[in-house]
């Protein structure tokens, strides 16, 4: 019975010669090679019961792959209109806000080279990145500490401030920058490096490293910015393990120091808020702020997070945007220089430059567009 075989003479549709097929099993319900095989309904994949009970040749010509539960049949990664993928597109405009709010972007350089990478290299994140505890291992609440410190350097670096408002506004911003990620990613960056050359400075040792650290890093920055300066800079932020092996104390302090000033000076809508004053005032302001993350490692006030994907650093920069919004304009707040009680070398000394006199031009100019650039308005709205 087992070598028995059964000549089938089955008629394929639109074809008037019969078709043999064999089979092993004389079994009333057999199949053609043109029949849609029924595929098992099964938990794991219930979408497919409605295959099974159809069996139109002509709607389902082949049988549908066993998909899993876990494997979606659709990409939900999409693509818009423009051939972007939609995650991209959807994280482009993330960026644009948080850029807009004070999140720093790579592509406004501080060399003055459109083209330049490497000046973005001081607001890079590191793998690993700090992010604070809730009290200090002596059991001081960290935010205490960092609340601390910027209302010692408000005192110490405004010391004309006089209405408790004004001075409440200038501590807040004096607290974001100290909490600001490319501060915290460098102040890493730092002690990553100390641990890699196995060096545990002393705290006499790393204050004299500091001394001799600020002269080098008010020359390279706040001199005329020559080519050689420039090279410098670049060199300090774009350095390996080739030249860490070189390195001593100081080079690593000169390093934060830099990056430090080229996030204060960066094109935001903050960098108002972070005038400090003389060259002498912001190496003593940004030393403060080196010797002050040293003392929140040393006394195990921070933690580590693993940073690996974007959506780690957006979730990162969002949320220092949330705690440090930026301030609402207020009329009562603001006042003309000329009913302020300062002098010219007051202003110059707290703002940083005097605002010329002049007369505004009343004429309206439409913007035009460049030979062969699409029209604005059109841009945006398909936009």
């Amino acid at each position: 019975m087992d070598s028995e075989k059964i000549i089938l003479n089955t008629k394929v549709p639109g074809s008037s010669s019969p078709e043999t097929r064999t089979s092993n099993h004389s079994e009333p319900n057999v199949t053609t090679s043109l029949t849609p095989v029924k595929t098992l309904e099964s938990d794991a994949n219930p979408c497919n019961s409605h295959e099974a009970k159809d069996t139109n040749t002509t709607k389902w010509p082949y049988t549908h792959k066993y998909t899993p539960s876990w494997r979606p049949k659709t990409l939900f990664n999409g693509t818009s209109r423009f051939g972007v993928p939609r995650l991209q597109y959807t994280r482009r405009a993330l960026l644009r806000q948080q850029m807009s709010e004070g999140r720093a972007d790579p592509y406004q350089t501080w060399c003055g080279n459109p083209s330049c990478k490497k000046d973005g290299e001081a607001f890079k994140m590191p793998y690993t990145y700090p992010v604070n505890k809730r009290k200090c291992r002596d059991g001081l609440p960290v935010e205490d500490y960092f609340h601390d410190l910027a209302e010692a350097m408000t005192i110490l670096l405004f010391p004309k401030l006089k209405d408790d408002k004004e001075k409440a506004r200038k501590r807040s911003e004096i607290l974001s920058f100290i909490d600001s990620p490319p501060i915290r990613s460098q102040a890493m960056k730092m002690r990553s490096g100390l641990i890699w050359h196995r060096a545990n400075p002393t705290d006499k040792q790393f204050e004299a490293a500091l001394i001799r650290a600020r002269p080098v890093f008010l020359d390279i920055m706040f001199g005329v910015k020559t080519a050689k300066r420039i090279e410098k800079v670049h060199h300090y932020l774009t350095a390996r393990r080739v030249h860490w092996k070189k390195w001593v104390l100081d080079d690593y302090i000169v390093r934060f120091l830099i990056s430090a000033e080229i996030w204060r000076r960066h094109e935001t809508p903050r960098r108002e808020s972070w005038v400090i004053g003389s060259r002498e005032a912001v190496g003593e302001f940004l030393t403060a702020i080196l010797l002050s993350y040293r003392q929140l490692f040393t006394r195990d006030c921070l933690k580590t997070r693993n940073v690996t994907a974007d959506h780690h650093r957006d979730d990162i920069w969002q949320g220092w945007l949330d705690k440090y919004p930026l301030p609402k304009d207020d009329e009562d707040d603001f006042k003309l220089r000329e009913k302020q009680d300062l002098t010219e070398e007051d202003v110059l000394e707290e703002i940083g430059y005097l605002g010329g006199v002049g007369k505004a031009d009343e004429t309206y100019k439409p913007i035009r567009n460049r030979p062969g650039e699409p029209d604005q308005m059109d841009f945006w709205l398909r936009w």
